[in-house]
């Protein structure tokens, strides 16, 4: 099962929160008090946030963790097939995380 750790009051792990939401796939919060403690520290020696663990998968960084729900867990319209226009689209405004506005 996919557990997500992230601050109580964290949004970035809340991304990855709310794709599994919109996917329908079980998961996890756990929350990380500051500064983070030696029990969390053993499972991410950094002590970053937010963090996923899946099964034997360790990582952090939001952007990648949806990456990485989205593949494993697709098929998914949040995430289409690369050869889908719409694919280069959300990888911009993902990674980018605003639009390309066009000039007039």
């Amino acid at each position: 099962m996919i557990t997500i750790y992230d601050f109580p009051h964290g949004a970035r792990g809340l991304r990855a929160a709310w794709l599994c939401e919109e996917m329908g796939l079980a998961h996890t919060f756990a929350p990380v008090g500051f500064p983070p403690d030696q029990g969390y520290r053993a499972l991410n020696r950094f002590g970053t946030v937010p963090f996923l663990q899946d099964d034997d998968v360790a990582m952090s960084e939001s952007v990648a963790m949806m990456f990485y729900i989205a593949q494993k867990y697709g098929p998914t319209d949040v995430l289409p097939p690369i050869h889908d226009e719409r694919f280069a689209k959300i990888l911009q405004f993902t990674v980018l995380g605003r639009p390309r506005c066009r000039r007039r």
